[in-house]
């Protein structure tokens, strides 16, 4: 991660490419700070907590942190949540709840306070991930003028593991329904 951020602090102009990091899973106070400083977005991956969060509880980093979620989010670093499949699993939902929680499938905490409420999962795995992919001004936001590609969930925020899709919208029309009313044509 040093070495792309400094490449990139001598490429950058006033004027620069949207500049992204793919997988920051470690970083340190200075990688965090001048990543802020270049205006790149951290695209981050909550869903590797479960199977690498063992391996990464039991290593002793010097001044990195590994999955540093909350280090980027108050640092102001715009970042993007990925799902990084085939690597791993592509279900957002379930995703999202290693991020806020922090704590694998077999109960091992991992890092609790680099953790960031469902709320910021989901803006960064939709107007997040629209900023960093430069579709801005085409999805990631309910606006006028943008695509309506939506998933209306059914439960409860602050209970990750209650959530379901109700309803899934691709441009403006309902392509699925939970509860099997016919979809609109």
């Amino acid at each position: 991660l040093r070495n792309t951020i400094a490449a990139w602090q001598d490429v950058v102009t006033a004027s620069p490419p949207p500049l992204r990091i793919e997988h920051a899973l470690l970083a340190g106070p200075n990688e965090v700070r001048d990543l802020k400083r270049i205006g790149a977005t951290a695209v981050v991956q909550p869903a590797y907590v479960n199977p690498l969060g063992p391996v990464a509880a039991s290593l002793d980093f010097d001044e990195e942190t590994w999955l540093p979620f909350r280090d980027l989010d108050d640092a102001g670093v715009p970042m993007a949540a990925s799902s990084d499949s085939p690597c791993a699993i592509s279900a957002p939902l379930l995703e999202s709840s290693f991020g806020v929680t922090r704590r694998t499938s077999a109960g091992v905490d991992v890092a609790p306070a680099q953790s960031l409420p469902l709320e910021r999962w989901l803006q960064m795995y939709t107007a997040g991930s629209a900023d960093a992919g430069g579709q801005t001004d085409e999805r990631g936001r309910l606006r006028p003028g943008l695509r309506a590609d939506l998933v209306v969930l059914d439960g409860t925020l602050s209970d990750p593991p209650s959530l379901r899709a109700a309803e899934t919208w691709v441009s403006g029309e309902r392509v699925y329904a939970a509860d099997r009313t016919p979809l609109s044509q």
